[in-house]
Parts: C-alpha cells; sequence; structure tokens
C-alpha cells in the first residue's frame, strides 16, 4: 500500500468529473466528512499520507463496492454481535465484584472482557484493539501455566497489584500500534477486514499484522500444549490429582486460546492469498466469535461467575450463589503409609470454576 504518493484528489475529480460516477462523487464527500471530523482530523495526526491513499483508490474503484450489499449477511453479523453483548455485559459487571476482581485472573480477564465489548460494536474499526487482545490472551494463559505448575512463582509475579505491571504490558503495545500501523477496511465482496482497500490489486503484506499473528499462534501452541500436559503430569504422580474443577478451568483457558489462535492464523492468511467470499464471511464470523465465546465460557463452565450472574438476575439465592476464588483452589494429596506429611495438604492452584 503506497501512502507516499502525492494525489490531489480534488484536482482529479474535478478536472475529470464525466469520468467519475455518482457513486464515486457520493463515496468522496462521505470521505471528506469523515476526514473533517474530529476523530479524522486527529487520525490525520497519526497517519497524515491515509487520506489521500483512501481517496485515491476509491476513485479508483469507482463506487464499485456500492454495488455489492448482502443485507441477510449484514443482518446475521449484527445478531451474532447483539447476542454476545447481552450474553457479555453481566459477566463483566459481575468480574468487578469485590470477590473476584482481588485475583490475578480476573484482572486479566476483565481487561480482555472490555476489549469484547467495544470489539463486537466496532469490529475492525478500530484494529488496534486486536493485537491488545492478542497480548491479553497470551498472556492470560502464561498466568494460568504458572498458577498450576509453580503457584509460588505466579504469586511473585501477578499477586495484587502486581498484575497491573502485566496489564501494562498488552495496553502499551496496543498504544503503539495504534500509532504504527493503518487500519483495516471492511470489504463487501468478501465480506472481512482487509488492509488493502482494492482487493483487485496485488495485496501487499501488513507485516505487523503478519508478525503479531504468528506470533499468537505460536504463544497459543506451546501454551496450550502446557496447560494440556499439566493434567498429565498429576496423574503420573500417585501422592498427587487434579480436581474435576481444575481440569474444567484448563479446558476453559484452552478454549479462549485455541479460538483467538485460529482465527488470527485464518486472517493472516486471508491477508496474502486470495480466497473464495465465502472463507471472507467464516472468518469474520470466526472474529466474532474470538471476541464473543469467551462470554458463553464464563457462564457454562466457571461456575462462580455463572452463579453471581443468576443472582444479580434474581434466579437463585445467596445460599447457592457461592463464589470459589482463584487462587484457592485445592489438589489433594495422598499420605503414603509410613510417611509423616499429614493428609489434607494441599498446593495452590487455579479454582475459578470449582
Amino acid at each position: 500500500m503506497d501512502f507516499t504518493t502525492n494525489f490531489d484528489w480534488e484536482v482529479n475529480l474535478t478536472d475529470a468529473s464525466n469520468r467519475w460516477s455518482a457513486a464515486a462523487k457520493f463515496e468522496q464527500k462521505w470521505i471528506v466528512e469523515a476526514e473533517e471530523s474530529l476523530l479524522g482530523e486527529l487520525f490525520d495526526l497519526i497517519h497524515p499520507t491515509y487520506w489521500q491513499y483512501v481517496h485515491r483508490e476509491c476513485l479508483e474503484l469507482d463506487g464499485m463496492y456500492q454495488k455489492y450489499n448482502d443485507q441477510k449477511l449484514g443482518l446475521i453479523f449484527l445478531a451474532i454481535a447483539v447476542v454476545f453483548e447481552f450474553l457479555y455485559l453481566p459477566v463483566v459487571f459481575v468480574m468487578l465484584k469485590p470477590e473476584f476482581i482481588q485475583h490475578s485472573c480476573y484482572k486479566i480477564m476483565l481487561a480482555m472482557g472490555v476489549i469484547d465489548l467495544v470489539t463486537l460494536i466496532v469490529n475492525g474499526v478500530i484494529p488496534a484493539l486486536w493485537y491488545g487482545y492478542s497480548a491479553l490472551s497470551v498472556l492470560l494463559g502464561l498466568n494460568r501455566v504458572l498458577q498450576f505448575s509453580t503457584p509460588k512463582l505466579a504469586e511473585q509475579l501477578f499477586d495484587k497489584h502486581r498484575v497491573y505491571f502485566w496489564l501494562g504490558i498488552p495496553i502499551f503495545y496496543m498504544v503503539m500500534t495504534l500509532l504504527k500501523t493503518h487500519p483495516c477496511q471492511f470489504n463487501p465482496i468478501l465480506a472481512a477486514y482487509f488492509f488493502d482497500i482494492n482487493i483487485f490489486k496485488p495485496m501487499e503484506a501488513n507485516t505487523l499484522h503478519i508478525t503479531n499473528n504468528v506470533g499468537l499462534t505460536g504463544c497459543v501452541l506451546v501454551l496450550n500444549g502446557s496447560l494440556c500436559y499439566i493434567p498429565y503430569r498429576f496423574s503420573s504422580k500417585r501422592s498427587m490429582s487434579m480436581t474435576n474443577q481444575q481440569k474444567v478451568i484448563i479446558i476453559q483457558c484452552v478454549l479462549i486460546c485455541a479460538i483467538t489462535g485460529t482465527m488470527s492464523g485464518m486472517y493472516c492468511f486471508m491477508q496474502l492469498v486470495s480466497m473464495p467470499p465465502i472463507f471472507g464471511s467464516i472468518s469474520t464470523i470466526m472474529w466474532q466469535l474470538t471476541n464473543g465465546t469467551p462470554a458463553l465460557v464464563y457462564l457454562i463452565v466457571n461456575k462462580s461467575i455463572r452463579n453471581a450472574v443468576l443472582k444479580g438476575f434474581g434466579m437463585i439465592d445467596d445460599q447457592h450463589a457461592r463464589i470459589y476464588c482463584c487462587g484457592a483452589a485445592r489438589v489433594h494429596t495422598t499420605e503414603a503409609p509410613g510417611t509423616s506429611s499429614s493428609a489434607g495438604k494441599y498446593i495452590q492452584a487455579d479454582n475459578n470454576s470449582k
């Protein structure tokens, strides 16, 4: 994508006014209004040549994209977003409660939840949110692996206010990508988001996007592999066993990370290789599922959040709305004959879905 070429779209549009269609002129009008808005002027400070690129590419397309209007597919995208918004909102409010937010894992999940809610509304308008979400997904996976494998180290790194330092890294990364990369645009022909406005030209790679998605996929594979190995490690030791609740926690994290990793790979592949339109539609739905599925996972798998949400809607009473703390899970040890260790000792692990 060449943003550096000086292009006077106003002169071009005036000198060849008979060449451009009414649709192209209409697009230029709306681009100007967006450019002159407060957000448009702010964006121009960050990416000063981007608006010229938009004018040039849209004139070359001559209003072609306005011919493609799939209202049924648009309603599907809208319905998915609305459903997940309604499911996610009570979950986010529950995470703000003191009994949840005091634990590092819920702080990370809350940050991911806020980005999920915003992304479901402005999917693709603010692409930097995806970079921040990618980093938070890796951070959550790392937090879970350490909580199960080396709980003392996890406590030293994430306990209390230390977790805010780790949360600051994805936020800093997100801000930097906002300043360094240009946005992607929704393409009505392929029903997906692309960094190239004109898909009929050879598509150019967005290096930062590819690096982010490939790195995310690699981290997800490593972290998920580590999480899947933990139950095997426990089962191989006779003196230790995992509870069903802790196994569920692993499933919860693996599901969220796996969906995120799959979607990142699909979007990265789609930016470089021409694919049929159905692939674009599936990729967009996968993006929505990436941001919406955690709400379903929390409500189905995480009993603590589910009970708190049901209590908030008055569907259960205090007696049944038991909270299971994130760092208070118990992995029972079995006393071996002839040993001096007492039964009932525990090692610290996660139990946010007991």
